[in-house]
Order: structure tokens, then sequence, then C-alpha cells
């Protein structure tokens, strides 16, 4: 099985997409090591296993076999907590019946709307999304954020990638480190200036994406469906490089973000600072070219 020519992360003149879930999927996990099936074989690097393919020691149909094995020992985990946990099983049955609903639409355009969520009446929307978690956090982001929310206009709103978080890693990619990151982030908030977070509605992406997961969805595939691959590394922070299909996935997730805050009919102003322009600048082209209004996007950077 041959990838097409645009699909490929890497330049690899062998194109197979297995290789591509083999190495940025499995063997992203630490210490993991690759079994292959039907054999005691084993590969603690890809390298080791590409070299191995390449020379025709493992044939396709082995390392397909093979992949599929893994993938399902890596969700098996997952699998157990819906069907076991009280609270996830609760989430997918809501999640799966909102998928079986039948409901009219008032417009061709499917996105998560959060129009019912958002408070503020019909003031205009200003949107600070936060950081990106990481090990610690830092002082000078929590500056910048009451920074970009003070100056801003109309009803406020704090957004929180919990769930892009998780799948760039970021913070070991764990929910309790991701949660603890931003639980703390906020409590410095608060502490700075209590009086003005008050006045700001804090919303949690999964939480945000749960209330209308099928619209929500639909709308990062349609983007995905019209961005190209260099689209989404123009839309990588400066200097970052598109090495993860991970990356792929929360940049089109950012633009379903932002149909959801910003898709509906009032005024919207994006806040942000270096990390998220490039980010914003992809959902603008976004929303020109399926004809919605454009959100304004303020960037600044503080000294």
């Amino acid at each position: 099985m041959k990838a097409q020519e645009g699909m490929s992360l890497v330049e690899d003149d062998l194109k197979n997409p297995c290789l591509d879930y083999i190495r940025y999927t499995l063997f992203s996990q630490e210490g993991y090591v690759f079994k292959l099936a039907g054999s005691d074989k084993t590969y603690n690097t890809f390298e080791e296993l590409k070299t191995d393919f390449m020379d025709g020691h493992i044939p396709e149909s082995v390392l397909k076999e093979s992949l599929t094995d893994e993938v399902n020992a890596l969700l098996e985990p997952v699998r157990r907590h819906f069907t076991e946990d009280e609270h996830a099983k609760q989430l997918l049955a809501k999640v799966t019946s909102w998928r079986k609903e039948t409901l009219e639409k008032t417009s061709s355009l499917a996105r998560l709307s959060l129009d019912g969520v958002l408070e503020g009446g019909d003031a205009p929307i200003s949107v600070v999304f936060a950081p990106q978690p990481s090990e610690y956090v830092r002082l000078s982001d929590v500056l910048e954020v009451l920074e970009r929310l003070r100056a801003a206009d109309g009803h406020r709103v704090l957004w929180l990638e919990d769930w892009s978080a998780r799948c760039l890693g970021s913070a070991g990619g764990s929910v309790e480190c991701v949660k603890g990151f931003y639980e703390l982030f906020l409590h410095g908030l608060r502490s700075m200036d209590a009086e003005l977070m008050d006045e700001v509605q804090i919303l949690w992406q999964g939480e945000a994406i749960l209330s209308g997961a099928s619209d929500y969805w639909t709308s990062v595939i349609n983007t995905g469906r019209e961005c190209s691959l260099e689209a989404i590394r123009r839309a990588l922070p400066d200097g970052e490089n598109l090495d993860t299909a991970a990356q792929v996935v929360v940049s089109i997730m950012h633009v379903g973000d932002v149909l959801a805050l910003a898709g509906g009919k009032r005024e919207a102003v994006l806040c942000c600072g270096p990390y998220h322009r490039n980010l914003h600048n992809l959902a603008s082209e976004h929303f020109e070219r399926i004809g919605l209004k454009v959100p304004k996007i303020e960037c600044t950077e503080m000294p």
C-alpha cells in the first residue's frame, strides 16, 4: 500500500503510511518495543524495523498485521475506561446519542455552535487562548494573558485547549498533568487580578466539544479536506517544523475551535501572542473560504 505523494509528513522514498503510523504513533511512547506478528522478533527502534522492512525481511502483510495488533493493544485501556468508568460511560452515551439525533439544520455550515453558551448577550466577544501546558507555569505567561484580557473589549473569554494539549503530548500528555497545569494557571490569574477574572468566562475545549461533538468533528474534517500540508506548515509557530501527525490534527482542531467561538453573529476579536498568530491566520483563511465574516486578530508581544 503506497501513500499519495502529498500525504507523507517526512521525505521518504518508500511512501508507506504504515511506517508513519508506527513511527509517530507507536514509537513516540517512551521505551516502546514493537512486536512482529507471528514470531518472537521485537524491535527497540524504528530505524531497525524500517531497515528490515526495506531489505525485504518483513512482508508488508506482516507489517500491517503487526501494526493492527499493536494499535489495538494501545487502545485497549481506553476501551476499558469507557466501559468500566461510570463518568466515562456517561460521556460516551452523550456523544453516541448526539450522533443518532436528527436535527433540522438552519444552515448547511457544520460547526460547533457555542452561541447558547457564550455569555454577555449580544456584546462583541474577545477570545484569549491560554498557552500550551508545560512542566511548570511561567509567570510571564500569566502576565501576558492578564494584559490581553485587560486590553480586551466586550465579553472576555479564556479558552483552555486541554484536548489539543493531550494530542500534542504537552506536559506529558496525561489528563491529570494537563488539567493540573491549567488549574494552576487559573489560580495564578485569579491571585493577581481576581476582579478581572470574575468578568472572564472560562471555557474548557474538551467540555465544549462534548456539547456538540458531531458538528465539531465534522467542521474539523471539512477543514482538513480544504487545507494542504503547506498551509498547516505555515500555521505552526515561527521556527517550528512539521514533524508529527498530531500537529496536523491540532492545527485543524484550532480552526474548529475558532468556528465554534467566532462563527456566530456576534463581532469577535482573537487576542493572541506569537504562538497562536499563525493558527489564527489559518482559521481566517478558512472563514474566507466558506463565506463567514473573518474575526479580527490582535497580536501583541509583551516586552
